[in-house]
């Protein structure tokens, strides 16, 4: 079939224009919106319903192509450190405000911290060790090819919260839950346990440190160590 066909001359061959893709896209877009973290967030918000559809529509499709079952799927989370960025001293007065009238003490509410850079985040540990404003990302993968399935963003610490969100997303959108949730031990509470059970969901995942338990819920109380 390719018997007759020749290589064209150098000379025919196209030559590289020798211009960066990135300049010829900011020369072909110079009368259209800047794209940057900005102009992108922006429309992540501002299309959430959109995005949202577009992402249950793919998972659908790659359903339907045996790509993911959701027989097995694995929820983790990262703590991501909030970027620092111009302060906000009102909305960080705010945020205080809201957070402190959700303490009984005087005590409770004068322990009570938020970020003058980022007010919606709180101070986490990360995995390094190192206290921080971050924010609790939560990811659910399907356990057959990876596919993400479900995300989250929170202001909570522990990572047994999310596990119930995770369910209903994976609820929503694929109109079923999974057969088996795989996680670690910080999703192991008493309370995620009755859910698995009465979702009829096997929840696979280590019991966890039952003195830490122990000891975070006795400090969210304001109960020190010595008691």
């Amino acid at each position: 079939m390719f018997e007759d066909w020749e290589k064209p001359p150098a000379a025919a061959q196209p030559k590289a224009a020798g211009i960066p893709c990135n300049l010829k896209l900011r020369k072909a877009n110079r009368d259209q919106l800047p794209v940057n973290h900005t102009t992108l967030n922006d429309f992540r918000k501002n299309k959430k319903e959109a995005l949202d559809e577009a992402f249950t529509r793919l998972l659908v499709m790659l359903e339907g192509e045996g790509l993911m079952d959701l027989e097995r799927v694995r929820l983790d989370g990262t703590k991501v450190a909030a970027r620092e960025r111009e302060q906000r001293l009102e909305q960080a007065v705010e945020e205080l405000k809201s957070l402190q009238g959700e303490k009984k003490t005087e005590e409770e509410k004068a322990a009570v911290r938020v970020s003058l850079s980022d007010p919606p985040a709180r101070i986490m540990k990360h995995g390094d060790g190192a206290m921080g404003p971050a924010y609790n990302v939560q990811i659910s993968t399907d356990g057959k090819q990876k596919v993400i399935v479900g995300v989250q963003v929170n202001q909570c610490s522990a990572d047994a919260p999310a596990l119930p969100e995770a369910l209903d997303q994976v609820q929503e959108r694929m109109g079923k839950t999974p057969l088996r949730m795989v996680v670690e031990g910080g999703y192991t509470s008493k309370a995620n346990v009755i859910l698995a059970e009465e979702r009829k969901i096997d929840l696979i995942g280590s019991p966890g440190d039952a003195g830490q338990r122990v000891a975070n819920a006795l400090k969210s109380s304001g109960i020190g160590p010595g008691f």
